[in-house]
C-alpha cells in the first residue's frame, strides 16, 4: 500500500471485525462458513485482497473468488491455502502454472479446454480442476446450456489429459433487483441440466444467497454482503450488515467567500452570500466521483457539509460555513456508513453508479489501514 502524504493525510479504515460478523451472518443464512466461497476479486472490492481474505478462511470458508492469475498468486504467497477459483480469463499456455499454484479454472470455451490439455502435455501432476460456466441469461460469458451434456459426456471419457471436471456455475443477471423477473427462469435452466452427483454447482451471488435457498447449491459466492453494502432492503440479514471500510480525509484549508465568489473549475457553483469553503484533501483520482460535484455532502465535526462546485483530481471543496471553528488538519467523513450520504450506496445513489464501481473505484493513494 502506498504511505500518505503528509500534506494530504487521507485513508480508508477496514474492520476485521465487521467483516467478520457479516461472514456470521452470511454463514447463519447458508448453513455454516463451510458454505461460503468468498469473492475477493478486485482486490476484494477495494479493501485489500490478502486481509480480506484471512477472516474467511480462518473461519473455514469453501474456497475464493479472484478474476486474473496475480490476483490468486497473491493469496497463495499469503499463505492463503483455500481453494481458489479463477472467474477470468486465462491463457491456455499459464496451466502449470495455475496446477503449480493448485488453483481451479474456469471453462467457457472447448477450444480452450482442448489448449489446455496441450498445454499440460503428458507428465505428472495433479488434474487442473475446471468449472463449467453455463450462460443461463447473462449473455456474458459461459456455454449455453445445450452445449452441456456433451461436454459432461466428454469429461467422463477423459477428453481432456490433465484436466477434472470439478464444479460448474452460473451468473444470475437479477438476483439483487427488485422485483427480480429473472432468477427463477435462469435457475430453472441451470438445475435442468444432467449434472452428475457430487458435482460442486454454484449459482448465488449475495443477493440470491439470501433470497433463494435453492441457488446455494455447493457453494455460495458472496462478496458485497461481505463488505456491508449489499442493498440493506433484500432482508432482515442485509439490514444488520456493517459496512468494513470507512474512508477519511482532512481539511487543508479553510477560505471566505464573499457574494459572487466561484468555486472550483468552471465556476459551476457561485456564491449567493458571504461563506467559509474548506478544502478537503482527495479528489476523483483518489476515488470521489466527479459526479459528486454540487451533489455530494461529507461529514465535518458531525454535520453533513454539501460539496461545493466541481470535484478536482486532488481536492474538492465543502461548505463549513455553519461550522465555525473548523481549520486545517480537521478530520473529513467520507464513507463511515451503509446508508445516506456518507455510504457507498449514497455516492451510488447520486452518481447513478452502484456500490461496487464506488468501492472499486478508491485508488491506491487512500492507504488501507486493517484494525480489528
Amino acid at each position: 500500500m502506498m504511505t500518505p502524504s503528509p500534506s494530504r493525510p487521507a485513508w480508508a479504515a477496514c474492520s476485521r471485525s465487521r467483516l467478520r460478523h457479516n461472514l456470521r451472518l452470511l454463514a447463519g443464512a447458508v448453513g455454516g462458513p463451510g458454505r461460503v466461497m468468498a469473492v475477493v476479486k478486485a482486490d476484494a472490492y477495494g479493501h485489500g485482497a490478502v486481509e480480506a481474505g484471512r477472516a474467511p478462511s480462518a473461519a473455514g470458508g469453501a474456497a475464493f473468488r479472484v478474476a486474473p492469475l496475480r490476483e490468486a498468486v497473491a493469496l497463495r504467497e499469503a499463505g492463503i491455502a483455500g481453494r481458489v477459483l479463477l472467474l477470468g480469463p486465462l491463457e491456455a499456455r499459464h496451466a502449470r502454472a495455475a496446477r503449480r499454484w493448485n488453483l481451479d479454472l474456469t471453462a467457457w470455451s472447448r477450444t480452450w479446454l482442448d489448449e489446455c490439455a496441450r498445454s499440460l502435455g503428458p507428465g505428472p501432476g495433479n488434474a487442473l480442476r475446471i468449472h463449467l460456466k453455463v450462460d443461463t441469461g447473462m449473455a456474458r460469458l459461459g456455454f449455453l446450456p445445450p452445449d452441456v451434456p456433451g461436454l459432461l459426456a466428454d469429461f467422463a471419457a477423459a477428453r481432456w489429459r490433465g484436466l477434472s471436471l470439478a464444479g460448474a456455475y452460473t451468473h444470475l443477471a437479477g438476483a439483487d433487483e427488485r422485483p427480480d423477473r429473472l432468477s427463477v427462469r435462469q435457475l430453472d435452466a441451470f438445475g435442468a441440466l444432467p449434472w452428475p452427483r457430487g458435482l460442486a454447482l454454484h449459482m448465488a451471488n449475495s443477493a440470491a444467497a439470501l433470497a433463494y435457498p435453492r441457488a446455494r447449491g455447493t457453494f455460495v459466492r458472496c462478496g458485497i454482503l461481505l463488505y456491508g453494502a449489499l442493498d440493506p432492503t433484500l432482508g432482515p440479514r442485509a439490514r444488520r450488515q456493517r459496512p468494513v471500510l470507512e474512508a477519511y480525509a482532512t481539511v487543508l484549508r479553510v477560505a471566505r467567500l464573499k457574494a459572487g465568489d466561484g468555486v472550483s473549475y468552471g465556476h459551476t457553483f457561485v456564491a449567493r452570500r458571504a461563506m467559509r469553503v474548506a478544502t478537503v484533501c482527495v479528489g476523483y483520482a483518489d476515488g470521489v466521483p466527479r459526479a459528486l460535484s454540487n451533489l455530494g455532502k461529507v461529514r465535518i465535526q458531525g454535520r453533513l457539509c454539501a460539496i461545493l462546485g466541481r470535484v478536482c483530481m486532488d481536492s474538492f471543496m465543502a461548505d463549513v460555513s455553519a461550522l465555525p471553528r473548523v481549520g486545517p488538519g480537521e478530520t473529513v467523513t467520507l464513507l463511515d456508513s451503509l446508508e445516506g450520504p456518507c455510504s457507498a450506496r449514497g455516492w451510488a445513489g447520486a452518481t447513478d453508479s452502484s456500490a461496487y464501481e464506488i468501492l472499486c473505484g478508491l485508488s491506491a493513494r487512500l492507504p488501507r489501514r486493517w484494525e480489528d
